[in-house]
């Protein structure tokens, strides 16, 4: 099996798991906001530091965990060091008390990822009067593409943006970057596309609910609806109805049926959830109430067609084996659960160098907060769905990413200079 670089990625995965108390570490140093900012977090190897404008009339200022809904600290300076270890996220409110009443001043989004994974942290600090996007500087990236919402933003070369996303309001940002490198520096290891995404939410702490003595390991209320199931599914597909066995290049070969090459059947069908038509599906279904999580997978039959002018004949149908597929729920305490996917699965009719191989860690949280990262191969297309369901019966259908195939010769990896596509995603 060829070496890819998720293989260096797992050694993050499968990390101790880190209670979700614990916040932040281990990361190259990122600034989210520039010192003239209302509010602004780093990332150092050990620690998140938070800083604030101050706020007149109070007495004190906390900073609170949205996810636990907990308190974390109390002072009365307007800057906070949080010591943490990586690799983990971090979603959290500064909140000023004042004589009037508890005041909102900031909620900072955060992750750190582990050195070995090769991503850099992504936050997001929002204000009253705005959100700072920020991301580590990516080697050999010169420019980065900003979607808003799905919509192209700007291209820059700085590793931060200001947007007008103001507390209580909702936004989707998604930071993409070519690596560009020379053509003999490119191998196996290497990863040559890399995508952030980041959701901007309102808090899910009922701020307005936070008692003036309210001190660190204090639990507050929350003000959004009760999660019962999370359910993440990761599958695998092609765009395409039909395949060319020899467009995956010399050196790989493919059985064919007869005397030409190879025709395989793809999935005809494009961004969906739950179509039933892919190559592999890894789904994870996260019960809060219950503390548990539930895994199961599936590899789909590859069909092999024999092409005369423009007829397919269906030929035979083989199923590549699920060694090399793996689902491991590594924690679910009933408001925070890591699950891992370790993924090496190819064309039965193939050569195994043509694995479709990924790697992927998923952080969720029961206030419908996540962290989901990892690398892949850049064939075939890669779809990552969330689905909630809470208790008053209502659900919510959330796609993370679909990360569309570059070429089918990128089964083999470095060939071509396609290698992989690293990503993280927060909200």
């Amino acid at each position: 099996m060829r070496p890819h670089p998720a293989r260096r990625l797992r050694r993050v995965l499968l990390a101790p798991v880190l209670a979700v108390g614990l916040l932040l570490g281990g990361a190259m140093p990122t600034q989210a906001a520039t010192s003239a900012a209302p509010a602004a977090v780093s990332v150092t190897d050990d620690s998140v530091e938070l800083s604030w404008s101050s706020v007149s009339g109070a007495t004190a200022y906390l900073v609170i965990d949205d996810r636990a809904h907990e308190v974390l600290w109390r002072g009365e300076q307007t800057a906070a060091t949080l010591p943490v270890q990586a690799p983990t996220s971090v979603s959290v409110l500064v909140v000023a008390l004042t004589e009037q009443g508890p005041r909102l001043i900031a909620k900072a989004l955060a992750t750190v990822p582990d050195a070995a994974s090769g991503l850099t942290p992504l936050t997001a600090v929002t204000t009253p009067t705005g959100t700072t996007v920020g991301w580590g500087a990516l080697p050999d990236a010169a420019d980065y593409e900003v979607t808003a919402d799905g919509t192209k933003l700007t291209t820059t070369a700085a590793t931060q943006l200001q947007t007008e996303t103001a507390l209580g309001e909702n936004a989707e940002y998604t930071i993409d970057a070519e690596l560009v490198l020379p053509a003999e520096e490119v191998t196996e290891d290497t990863v040559t596309r890399s995508t952030y995404g980041v959701e901007v939410t309102p808090a899910t702490t009922d701020v307005a609910q936070t008692p003036s003595d309210a001190r660190p390991g204090d639990t507050l209320p929350a003000n959004v609806r009760t999660l019962t199931t999370s359910r993440t599914t990761y599958e695998t597909y092609i765009p395409m109805s039909y395949l060319q066995g020899e467009s995956w290049g010399f050196g790989f070969p493919c059985e064919s049926a007869d005397d030409n090459a190879p025709w395989f059947s793809g999935d005809g069908r494009s961004t969906g959830y739950d179509t039933g038509k892919n190559r592999t599906k890894a789904a994870s279904n996260h019960y809060w109430t219950s503390a548990s999580t539930w895994t199961s997978k599936g590899v789909s039959p590859t069909k092999r067609y024999r092409k005369v002018g423009s007829t397919y004949y269906y030929d035979s149908q083989r199923t590549a084996g699920g060694d090399g597929f793996v689902i491991r729920p590594l924690q679910n305490d009933g408001r925070y659960a890591r699950t891992v996917i370790e993924h090496n699965v190819g064309n039965p009719y193939c050569t195994g160098i043509a694995d479709i191989s990924y790697d992927n860690q998923q952080d969720l949280y029961q206030n419908g907060s996540h962290w989901i990262y990892g690398a892949h191969d850049k064939m075939p297309n890669h779809q990552f769905y969330r689905y909630d369901q809470y208790s008053d019966g209502t659900s919510y259908l959330k796609l993370v990413f679909d990360h569309a195939l570059e070429d089918p010769k990128c089964l083999a990896g470095w060939m071509g200079g396609c290698s992989a596509q690293q990503y993280q995603y927060t909200r």
